[in-house]
């Protein structure tokens, strides 16, 4: 978040300018030399809201969420409401398959998160 006037940034998030100015093209994936600070925030913001509408299209796909707030969504980044639908449901068996090639990457990487 950008607090201050038009011309003048206090705080950004806890970073002086520099530093947001790099997290922002990091973001957007550009070098944030020939940039101001305001217009790499303006496409940082355009990317996330590009990256949340893909993964709601991609929500959308796997569980086929039907009621969602898209605009609170895109402007928050949290959805408002689990919308219709649910995890893709499978059989036991191919469940057993899951768990035990889960197990298999956990026991090979053990540094995972659980």
């Amino acid at each position: 978040m950008i607090y201050g006037s038009r011309d003048c940034v206090y705080i950004i998030d806890g970073m002086d300018a520099i530093e947001a100015g790099y997290a922002f093209a990091g973001i957007v994936g550009i070098s944030p030399k020939k940039w101001t600070l305001r217009q790499l925030w303006m496409m940082a913001e355009g990317a996330t809201k590009s990256r949340r509408r893909d993964n709601l299209d991609t929500a959308n796909l796997v569980w086929s969420l039907g009621s969602i707030d898209w605009g609170d969504y895109l402007h928050y980044g949290q959805l408002s409401e689990t919308g219709s639908g649910g995890p893709v449901q499978v059989s036991p068996e191919m469940q057993d398959k899951i768990d035990a090639e889960v197990q298999r990457i956990r026991k090979e990487n053990p540094g995972l998160p659980r």
